[in-house]
């Protein structure tokens, strides 16, 4: 096959592809194949294609512009160029659409600091948000808790009522305990083989306890409520009855008696019946007399603790209930700390006293060794530095130098003013240097210690005796194992079934 042409197509990042194009050829055929060798989109097979019939259309117009007029030949290559920027242009759209033939582009320092600044912007943006939500779950830390149960009656399907959905739930369990109790009777069974006899008189009663289990409990029930209402109403018209007619003997003995009973018990019983008036009229008594407790009295038909008097949902009225729990106990917290702090109050002035003490003493001590003569006095001239600790010298230095300076003389109570304004600008560690400064204790080395601790007898006879005690154990675990393997029968234990297992997982 004779080749008419070569296109080269840039495919950008430096690469560069020769397309041969040969007589009788297939322009289209030929851009698949290009297109399926260098891996690129199916939307540059007609931009490839064009290319070639625009350089075969050349090609020809090329033969033929020796043979035509000049003018004729301007013309239409004024027509090709025009041609060739459409095709350009048409050419720059599809190269932003996909990856097709595209001329290299120069390298841009600006444009890739422009991405990477916009890069940093988005991730600054991402870890903001990571943290928001951190924060968010550091604050609302409560999560709420579903149980089986729940869970259970929202997988219910939604065309079912709730009622309809917990008896076909009870009726299931209902099932699968006796299925249980079948399968372990069964088992139960298997193993034995001695089967009761049983006689005609607990065969009746298996019967009537089968016949009343069987029947209604709700009809036995109600029967049963029923017949103590009807008694109940019989024993209340029997004491009516009753009632009134004591009543009626009493007027008519009352009426025979007046005449009868003579004044002064008369008397005397109507006193006892007002007494008796007044007891009943009287308060309950709260107060034990004996030992001073309080009463117990019931409460009859009282109201609950903890109403919901706003009729409230349930959900948001114990909702409601924990955070009033919560307040609560943040306050007791609160209140705890108070104390807290104000008892830690009160033993910081005693602290304090005592620190005040202590320091007037170790400044006193120190105004005892530098006064050498012992006139209580102390200046520049008369000071004795040998018998202080070198720590305790230098944090002393600045008042010792003012007071060379000045050329001052101090008593007992001027320097004692004078070292209390200076300790107060000391930090807590140099204050401690200071206030131990005078102990100059010497640290012995614990090569020094000759003690040696020794056991008394009688630790002697305790430990003495555990050994031996382990030694008759380990001597007796050994003889059971030697026991236990000569024997060979191994009995089996029976292990129960767990069968109401799944009702304490619910």
């Amino acid at each position: 096959m004779q080749e008419i042409l070569q296109i080269v197509f840039d495919l950008g990042e430096k690469r560069q592809e020769t397309l041969k194009v040969y007589r009788d050829a297939d322009p289209t055929q030929l851009a698949q194949e290009f297109v399926h060798q260098h891996n690129l989109k199916n939307e540059a097979i007609p931009m490839i294609e064009e290319t070639i019939w625009h350089h075969l259309k050349q090609i020809t117009i090329n033969k033929t512009q020796q043979q035509e007029n000049i003018f004729d030949r301007l013309h239409k290559e004024a027509h090709i160029k025009q041609q060739r920027k459409q095709i350009q242009f048409a050419n720059q759209q599809l190269s932003q659409r996909g990856n097709i033939p595209s001329p290299v582009l120069k390298y841009n320092p600006g444009n890739v600091l422009y991405q990477k600044g916009i890069q940093h912007k988005e991730q600054l943006e991402r870890l903001q948000e990571q943290r928001k939500m951190e924060q968010s779950q550091i604050e609302y830390p409560f999560k709420p808790f579903i149980s089986e149960r729940s869970q259970l009656l929202a997988k219910r399907p939604h065309k079912q009522s709730m009622p309809d959905y917990l008896m076909q739930m009870g009726k299931d369990i209902c099932k699968h305990k006796e299925q249980m109790r079948t399968s372990r009777y069964q088992i139960e069974t298997q193993e034995c083989s001695f089967r009761p006899n049983i006689n005609q008189i607990s065969q009746k009663m298996l019967m009537d306890k089968s016949r009343n289990s069987q029947s209604n409990i709700y009809d036995r029930l109600y029967h049963e409520g029923m017949q103590s209402k009807v008694k109940r109403m019989s024993n209340m018209e029997n004491t009516e009855s009753q009632s009134q007619s004591q009543l009626l003997n009493q007027q008519s003995s009352r009426k025979h008696s007046k005449t009868e009973i003579p004044f002064l018990e008369r008397m005397q019983i109507s006193v006892f019946e007002q007494r008796k008036k007044k007891e009943a009229i009287q308060p309950q008594q709260e107060y034990d007399q004996s030992t001073g407790q309080k009463l117990y009295h019931p409460q009859i038909c009282r109201p609950p603790m903890s109403r919901n008097a706003d009729h409230l949902p349930i959900g948001e009225y114990l909702y409601q209930m924990r955070t009033i729990k919560e307040d609560k106990f943040h306050f007791l917290i609160e209140q705890d700390k108070q104390d807290q702090q104000n008892q830690r109050a009160r033993s910081l002035d005693k602290s304090n006293q005592i620190y005040e003490i202590k320091k007037k003493k170790f400044l006193q001590e120190i105004f005892y060794l530098l006064d050498s003569d012992g006139d209580g006095v102390i200046s520049a001239q008369r000071i004795e530095i040998s018998s202080i600790n070198a720590e305790v010298l230098q944090l002393l230095t600045p008042l010792l130098c003012e007071m060379e300076q000045i050329n001052a003389q101090l008593n007992q109570q001027q320097f004692y003013e004078a070292a209390n304004r200076l300790i107060s600008t000391l930090p807590i560690v140099d204050r401690d240097k200071l206030l131990k400064g005078l102990s100059n204790k010497k640290k012995i080395n614990q090569e020094e210690y000759s003690f040696q601790p020794q056991l008394n007898q009688n630790s002697m006879r305790i430990v003495s005796t555990r050994q031996n005690h382990s030694a008759s154990n380990h001597k007796h675990q050994i003889q059971q194992k030697d026991e236990m393997s000569e024997c060979t029968f191994k009995p089996k234990l029976y292990t129960p079934l767990k069968i109401y297992e799944f009702m304490l997982n619910q």
